[in-house]
């Protein structure tokens, strides 16, 4: 029996049945099921998180993703959508000359078989998916129109549609294989599409595989909770490399290696009770390169890091205050008698002191700082970031100046923050250009913090 009599009697024989037909090699609905699981949508976002581009892409090797370079071009941010599910993205390695890119993400997505693309025959039978209008996963067939040679592979021509937001999608073969990434249609004529050939996305697969699987960017993702703040540093890629350290209850420092963070800023507000500010930096350390992030907190905190998958959960909790025990009373005591003269009334809390003025002299090559508080300040120092940044919380305070005056060669800069606690507290942050030994003394109309250069 002929194959093609085989697939017909196969075909009358499953319609008596009341079966569909199987599927013959080839069938668009078996290419699809074989080839869309590895296909994505790209998102290109700006700045303030709006979507500014819309592309497809082809997943071609665990968490790589392959697109056109003209789909992220420009982008601040890249997300992935596949399955009702997105995922963020970092662009990897744009090609030189070709229109192409690598994506790095976390996809649990499988891998397309990749063909070489100068195999293919012109009339060979190809299908497009992508997305394409942003219409996830659409598929649609055509021939190979023609093979034109190009860098030692060939461009190719196909009849397979495609339209805006196919660019970075799958031409897959006749047995969802990849043969190359559609990429644009000619304007003028009639069903002239292009799709780049899979020899030219491979020097950014080996470079990207060569690589030590480490993430190349972090994003930070706050919760709030009553009492605590956690903070999700959130990786792209394979688990992050950290080494922790907390040099008292009130400072934290994260280094993560390998690990670029300029996407982050150099501060970071978390918008919490419990944690000030973030500071973050990224320094080469010989061959290493380190991002290391400073958490400065409000008050002493319970501190805890732990990983979970490839992300890291921080945890600052705030300590519950000790209740002081209340003495029991003498048995041989006596109560005295009440009166309505002597009942207790409700005390009204003092009002804050005032922070009046921050001053900055220079002083035998350092510096002296002087808080104008008044007398009887209650005050608390420390230490972040090595010796470099000191920090003066002023507790039951108010702040009456924004900046400090005057200057000196050892001080950076001088910031002053309020916070509305209970009670409340101005800092006063001091980032310094050297290391520097430090002291604080009450000099009862105010506070003389001295700096010395440390030796």
């Amino acid at each position: 029996m002929t194959r093609a009599a085989s697939l017909l009697f196969a075909a009358c024989a499953a319609a008596a049945a009341g079966q569909a037909p199987p599927a013959a090699p080839g069938d668009a609905s078996t290419v699809f099921a074989t080839a869309s699981p590895s296909v994505v949508v790209v998102l290109a976002l700006d700045a303030a998180g709006t979507v500014t581009g819309q592309g497809s892409g082809v997943v071609v090797a665990p968490g790589l993703v392959v697109t056109n370079r003209h789909v992220v071009q420009g982008a601040a941010s890249v997300r992935l959508q596949q399955a009702g599910r997105t995922r963020t993205a970092h662009v990897l390695e744009r090609h030189a000359t070709h229109d192409l890119a690598l994506l790095r993400a976390p996809l649990k997505a499988p891998p397309a078989s990749i063909r070489a693309s100068k195999e293919l025959a012109v009339g060979e039978r190809v299908f497009a998916i992508g997305a394409p209008q942003g219409l996830e996963l659409s598929i649609s067939d055509g021939l190979v129109a023609q093979l034109r040679p190009e860098a030692g592979s060939v461009r190719i021509q196909t009849t397979a549609a495609i339209s805006p937001g196919s660019s970075g999608g799958g031409l897959f073969d006749e047995r969802g294989a990849l043969v190359g990434i559609t990429s644009y249609s000619a304007l003028r004529g009639q069903n002239l599409n292009f799709a780049l050939p899979t020899e030219w996305f491979e020097p950014l697969l080996r470079s990207a595989q060569g690589r030590a699987a480490v993430p190349t960017r972090v994003l930070m993702r706050p919760e709030r909770r009553t009492g605590a703040t956690r903070i999700v540093i959130e990786s792209d890629g394979a688990p992050l490399r950290y080494a922790w350290r907390s040099p008292d209850a009130r400072g934290a420092v994260l280094e993560l290696e390998g690990v670029d963070a300029s996407a982050v800023g150099a501060h970071v507000d978390v918008g919490s009770a419990e944690v000030e500010h973030v500071l973050v930096e990224t320094l080469k350390q010989g061959e290493r390169q380190v991002t290391r992030f400073e958490f400065c907190l409000m008050a002493p905190m319970r501190q805890r890091v732990y990983p979970e998958g490839a992300n890291l959960n921080l945890v600052f909790e705030r300590v519950p205050p000790v209740a002081a025990a209340s003495p029991a009373p003498s048995p041989a005591a006596s109560p005295e008698p009440s009166s309505a003269s002597s009942a207790a009334l409700p005390t009204k809390p003092p009002a804050p002191a005032r922070l009046a003025a921050v001053q900055v002299e220079a002083e035998d090559g350092g510096a002296a700082v002087w808080l104008a508080t008044g007398p009887g300040a209650t005050f608390r120092d420390f230490v972040l970031r090595g010796p470099e940044r000191i920090v003066i919380d002023l507790l039951g305070f108010t702040a009456a100046v924004r900046a400090a005056t005057g200057a000196a060669a050892i001080v950076e800069r001088v910031r002053i923050a309020r916070h509305s606690l209970t009670p409340p507290v101005v800092r006063v942050v001091l980032d310094l250009a050297q290391p520097a030994l430090h002291s604080v003394r009450d000099e009862g109309d105010g506070l003389r913090v001295r700096l010395t250069p440390a030796p």
